[in-house]
């Protein structure tokens, strides 16, 4: 999404209870909830193009749909790091 839509989605009530949820969550699991999201909208935006990133190839070599499970392993292989870095 645009920055200003992203800016007009938090500024929004929906937006709000989003962040005050997030902000509850203890700081690890807030950790892991945000690098999932981030991980989602990378894939999304390569999906669309976005700001010149190629669509992510599947098996067949084709761009598909966004993969959770390769977001979901992005997150644990950061969270590995972060363990091997304490």
């Amino acid at each position: 999404l645009p920055v200003d839509e992203r800016i007009t989605f938090l500024a929004s009530s929906e937006g709000r209870r989003l962040i005050e949820g997030v902000m509850r969550l203890h700081p690890r699991t807030r950790r892991r909830v945000s690098a999932l999201i981030a991980a989602l909208g990378e894939e999304l935006s390569a999906l669309k193009g976005d700001e010149g990133c190629q669509r992510p190839k599947t098996e067949k070599g084709h761009g598909g749909a966004p993969d959770p499970q390769r977001a979901f392993q992005t997150v644990l292989a950061s969270d590995d790091a972060e363990r091997s870095r304490a």
